[in-house]
């Protein structure tokens, strides 16, 4: 007789904390590496919906959350497709950077590395480095990703396959 597949221990919990919160009406489950929630209503009949969160153990307070908040909303009158749309909407948006990145930051410690082979005898011509240096003095300033991709490109010659 085949065995049953038995479930990790972090899903166990879940599941079980999610019976306590918001009942045995609410199933959680995976579908293609995303956590999948289906709904049984009173009248029997069954919805089930992807809630595109990945299926992973550090997912597992995201799903709880998401699936506490689905049941507020069905209880509230929407249905499961209402429900997940307003609970995706509210998504909080990636942090803003708290630290300002110098631009000329990499133009100094180029100049920096620059001198320290000066020191060791290492560097018989300067003007290779020089034409590096402009180079990334031409590349750190690009306003954005895009004007930093067409500036290095420019840099080359055009017939090249670059």
């Amino acid at each position: 007789m085949p065995q049953r597949a038995h479930a990790a221990d972090w899903v166990f919990g879940l599941r079980n904390q999610l019976r306590n919160t918001v009942g045995n009406a609410y199933r959680i489950g995976e579908q293609r590496g995303k956590a999948k929630l289906d709904v049984r209503f009173s009248d029997g009949t069954r919805k089930a919906e992807s809630l595109g969160i990945p299926w992973s153990a550090a997912s597992a307070g995201t799903i709880q959350k998401a699936v506490e908040s689905v049941a507020q909303k069905i209880a509230a009158g929407l249905t499961i497709s209402e429900a997940l749309e307003k609970q995706q909407g509210q998504k909080k948006p990636a942090p803003l950077p708290t630290k300002k990145v110098d631009p000329n930051q990499l133009v100094s410690l180029y100049d920096q590395w620059f001198e320290s082979l000066s020191k060791l005898g290492k560097v018989r011509s300067g003007t290779q480095f020089k034409y590096t240096r402009n180079r990334l003095v031409q590349a750190t300033a690009a306003s954005s990703a895009d004007q930093l991709l067409e500036t290095v490109g420019d840099m080359f010659p055009k017939p090249g396959r670059s």
